[in-house]
């Protein structure tokens, strides 16, 4: 009888142990961070760390385009002497990705398929979770001088430190494989402009022959990322309305 009770014992306690473990294990338990391969035309392959702890939405925007394929044929349009930019479908800085592209329920070519943006997870933009530098190495979502928050598909990778500009945009991700392949795309001769009175010529941010994302796919890790929460795309006449009451309608070309 006496060994039946111990052997009882022995099971209730491993048991308990068991349960206790897997519910720490469940209260610890912190997923890995989604992994983007990207391939660049020529170039190589660069793989980047998303870090969704630091910029939640703004990662789970980079994934709903990589995973609707918008970035697949963009190119890096803006090369300077800090950083890498692409993302950008019109190819020249100026257009925003539609909201088809990160929403599944929105039809693409609806009504409801206008440009969009998101809010800025930025210190500066009164988000105070992101502390992520602007080093040689991370990514980070550009925006519009006018706005903060006027992202939407255009990113770019420090090849240099910017850390003047920490807390001034979303720093999402970071270089974790083939930060050569990016600092060679950084090398790529850019277009020239020539000053019509000086005569002297200096260098754009134009590359004369862009350099192509051929494909670019995430593994999440298992982890789940849903749709980004969006706001109305960045209205350069709105803003010039609101912060200076000029309205470019009325403006006539003499």
């Amino acid at each position: 009888m006496k060994k039946v009770l111990v052997i009882c014992t022995i099971i209730v306690v491993v048991l308990i142990g068991t349960l206790c473990y897997g519910y720490f294990r469940k209260a610890t338990y912190k997923p890995e961070n989604p992994v983007v391969t990207m391939e660049i035309e020529k170039f190589g392959t660069v793989k980047m760390e998303l870090y969704p702890d630091k910029a939640p939405n703004t990662v789970e925007n980079f994934i709903a385009l990589i995973n609707s394929g918008y970035y697949n044929g963009l190119t890096f349009y803006s090369i300077d002497d800090l950083t890498v930019q692409a993302g950008d479908g019109t190819g020249n800085g100026t257009g925003s990705a539609p909201l088809s592209a990160v929403n599944p329920k929105i039809e693409k070519g609806s009504d409801k398929d206008t440009t969009y943006a998101i809010k800025a997870e930025a210190y500066y933009n009164e988000y105070t979770e992101n502390n992520l530098p602007l080093e040689k190495g991370y990514v980070a979502m550009a925006t519009s001088y006018y706005s903060m928050d006027a992202a939407s598909s255009e990113f770019f990778i420090a090849t240099g430190d910017y850390t003047e500009y920490n807390g001034q945009y979303a720093v999402f991700g970071k270089v974790i494989e083939g930060m050569d392949v990016i600092e060679k795309v950084a090398k790529v001769e850019r277009k020239t402009e020539k000053d019509e009175e000086t005569k002297k010529e200096t260098k754009t941010t134009e590359p004369k022959e862009a350099p192509v994302i051929t494909k670019m796919t995430v593994d999440t890790k298992g982890g789940k990322y849903d749709a980004p929460e969006t706001i109305e795309a960045f209205d350069y006449y709105k803003w010039l309305m609101d912060a200076y009451g000029i309205d470019i309608n009325s403006l006539s070309v003499q």
